[in-house]
């Protein structure tokens, strides 16, 4: 029982880190090209800490919209 746990659990987290990842990538870019919007002389923060994604959010693009709309209510 313990072996079929540790299986699953070294199966399941290394691609729920990948695809964490590739939603803080996309996070980052995002908050800074939201909150440099329609700004051609703007230095660009350094983004806030990653948000945990919502159910479905996984990819690049979510993490960027996301990041972008926070970007441009935190300006």
């Amino acid at each position: 029982m313990k072996k079929i746990f540790l299986f699953i659990l070294v199966a399941i987290i290394p691609l729920s880190i990948l695809a964490h990842s590739a939603f803080c990538d996309g996070f980052k870019v995002g908050y800074k090209n939201g909150y440099c919007y329609g700004d051609n002389f703007c230095i660009a923060p350094i983004p806030p800490i990653c948000p945990i994604p919502h159910i479905g959010e996984n990819s690049y693009a979510d993490g960027y919209n996301r990041g972008f709309l926070e970007g441009l209510n935190d300006r």
